[in-house]
C-alpha cells in the first residue's frame, strides 16, 4: 500500500507523518507543489517529498497521484493533519476516545496500529 499526503503552505505541520509505523514509511509520500518542495524537505528530513506539477485542479491532482503511485494496488491519501479518534462502545454514543488526549508514548502506539490495520485490510 502506498499512502499519499498532500499538503500545501504547512512544511511545520505534517503531523499524519508522526503516525506512519516504520515498515510504512518507505511506502510513504508528502507531495506538494514544486515550489514548496525545499521547504518541505528542510522541515521534514526523513520523508520522501515529491512535487506534484499539477496545480490547481482537485480532479487533475488526484488522477497525477493513481498515475504515479500506481505500481501498488492500493493507495491511501490521507490528509496532512489527521485526528484519531476511537471507537470504543458501537452501540451508545458518544463513545468517541481521543486519541490525542492520551500519553503521548500510548497515542503513538494506537495511532500505527490503526495504519497497520488498514494495510492489513487491503492485502
Amino acid at each position: 500500500m502506498n499512502i499519499v499526503i498532500p499538503s500545501r503552505d504547512r512544511s511545520e505541520r505534517v503531523f499524519t507523518l508522526r503516525y506512519i509505523p516504520p515498515e510504512l514509511a518507505p511506502h510513504t509520500y508528502v507531495v506538494v507543489p514544486p515550489k514548496q518542495v525545499r521547504k518541505y524537505q528542510r522541515r521534514n528530513p526523513n520523508a520522501q517529498i515529491i512535487a506534484c506539477p499539477v496545480e490547481g485542479h482537485a480532479g487533475g491532482f488526484k488522477q497525477w497521484n493513481f498515475d504515479e503511485f500506481n505500481d501498488d494496488d492500493h493507495l491511501a491519501i490521507a490528509d496532512d493533519d489527521l485526528k484519531f479518534f476511537h471507537r470504543t462502545d458501537l452501540y451508545n454514543a458518544p463513545t468517541l476516545l481521543n486519541l490525542n488526549e492520551m500519553p503521548p508514548a500510548e497515542s503513538l502506539r494506537q495511532k500505527q496500529r490503526l495504519w497497520r490495520a488498514i494495510a492489513r485490510s487491503l492485502r
